[in-house]
């Protein structure tokens, strides 16, 4: 009879240990499960300024390809009347407006190239920034 209580006794600190390696592996299981979920929202945070500084970039070049555009529009018609003139033709009334027009998109080309490169220059900054917070906030959630 009592060796069969001491196979009791041994039998109980195993299931005990069976029990704690259990909870260990549930904890860890939490622990990834908390970890992916903080490092899902962290990286969907990112995702979405970094699109936002994106956005701004492409709208700012959008707008100096239509600039671009509308100042090549304006420097074709100018020389088109420019060759009338050469040809002794009578002279162009509207050659003035024209050439009016041509110098005011060269002027709304260069302000929105500028525009563009402080734009760019801007976003460079800002994705920096969003590294170091993307890395403080990976260091927090480890």
């Amino acid at each position: 009879m009592y060796s069969s209580s001491l196979a009791g006794i041994e039998a109980k600190p195993s299931v005990g240990l069976q029990q704690s390696e259990l909870f260990k592996d549930f904890h860890a299981v939490v622990e990834d499960v908390i970890v992916k979920r903080m490092l899902t929202h962290v990286v969907a945070q990112y995702e979405q300024r970094a699109n936002a500084e994106a956005t701004k970039v492409n709208v700012a070049l959008q707008k100096v390809a239509d600039c671009h555009h509308s100042c090549l529009e304006a420097w074709q018609c100018l020389q088109t009347l420019h060759a009338k003139l050469k040809q002794k033709e009578k002279p162009v009334e509207s050659f003035w407006l024209a050439e009016c027009r041509y110098r005011r998109q060269a002027d709304c080309f260069c302000q929105a190239q500028q525009e563009a490169n402080e734009a760019a220059s801007l976003v460079v900054r800002e994705v920096q920034d969003l590294e170091e917070w993307r890395d403080e906030m990976v260091e927090k959630v480890f």
